[in-house]
């Protein structure tokens, strides 16, 4: 199924990321992962892919995915410090 994490303090959205899982499959995906501009370089979206891991794993699923836009080349080194790979 699909899940929407989100960082919200009192009155704002801060941070999101999409996840899908696929149980039957044990696969995950994520995307759309933002934090809002002023607050980056905080962990902010670190704490959000280790927390759609986290459920991913609680839900079965052994592998995850992501699809880094070509607009956006300089986030594979990011992604890259969490073990992910290019294919």
């Amino acid at each position: 199924g699909r899940h929407f994490l989100l960082i919200e303090t009192n009155t704002d959205l801060v941070g999101s990321i999409a996840l899908e899982m696929n149980a039957g499959e044990k696969k995950a995906f994520f995307g759309m992962l933002a934090v809002r501009k002023n607050l980056q370089k905080q962990g902010l979206a670190s704490f959000l892919i280790q927390e759609a891991e986290g459920l991913a794993r609680k839900n079965g699923c052994l592998h995850m995915e992501l699809h880094v836009v070509d607009v956006r080349p300089k986030l594979v080194p990011f992604y890259e410090t969490f073990g992910y790979k290019q294919c």
